[in-house]
């Protein structure tokens, strides 16, 4: 499965950085056996433009994956839209040249030592090449590096700019947290069911079912995790639609 990730740079703003930020850590949860293809395009490059782009997505890449030795060994460079003429170690050579960012320039020169095994080439296609397949010469060498043994399970991070940090605290202020939930939701039920026309039998029932939800709070992540918890302890004791009002 080859899976395009949502981009690092989104101008969508701080909800659609979330969910890019929420789709990328899915893809990184266990089970999972990867491989990384780190694409930039010909503008990325570009001497004129000093890396910037190129600069700013490697960052964001060790910051998700910080173990260097699993990106080194499981993380391929492909140049796309470049001049068909030119090797891609050209343009790595001129990105380093006077670049002063030295994580880019040694991830660049890592690049360029092992070109055989991890560089790959996609240039831009002719005018009469439109609508036709697109002949990709470097695709069986990409090809052997893909089909070699991916790394599994990689420790990761979820990584979100301060803005969106913000943004989700203003969300779990307004929502509350789910152990908060948790809590209120047995407070009340506790609350309806504390009178005296209660037989023993159906407190302790519901003391266990209380018992149950808070043991697996550790596996609650999302509302939907808590109402599924909810459903499947109480569902017996009163009509769903009741208790979570």
């Amino acid at each position: 499965l080859i899976c395009d990730a949502p981009g690092f740079s989104d101008n969508r703003g701080s909800e659609q950085e979330i969910i890019n930020a929420f789709s990328i850590d899915k893809l990184f949860t266990n089970p999972c056996q990867i491989k990384i293809v780190f694409v930039l395009s010909e503008k990325d490059v570009a001497k004129d433009g000093r890396g910037k782009e190129a600069m700013e997505n490697l960052h964001r890449i060790l910051q998700i994956l910080p173990d260097e030795k699993i990106l080194e060994d499981n993380m391929c460079l492909i140049l796309s839209k470049i001049d068909k003429n030119r090797k891609p170690e050209k343009y790595l050579e001129e990105l380093i040249d006077g670049n002063a960012d030295q994580e880019l320039i040694k991830w660049m020169k890592h690049y360029i030592d092992h070109s055989q095994e991890k560089l790959f080439s996609f240039p831009s296609a002719t005018y009469n090449q439109i609508g036709s397949p697109y002949i990709f010469y470097d695709l069986p060498r990409l090809l052997d590096f893909l089909y070699q043994t991916p790394v599994v399970n990689p420790p990761h991070r979820v990584v979100l700019c301060e803005k969106s940090q913000s943004k989700i605290r203003e969300i779990t202020d307004k929502y509350c947290k789910i152990d908060d939930s948790v809590k209120d939701l047995i407070t009340k039920l506790r609350q309806m069911y504390n009178n005296d026309s209660v037989s023993i039998d159906d407190l302790n029932k519901w003391n266990q079912s209380f018992s149950n939800i808070v043991q697996n709070k550790i596996n609650i992540k999302t509302p939907q995790d808590l109402v599924n918890t909810i459903i499947t302890n109480i569902k017996s004791l009163l009509p769903i639609g009741e208790c979570l009002k």
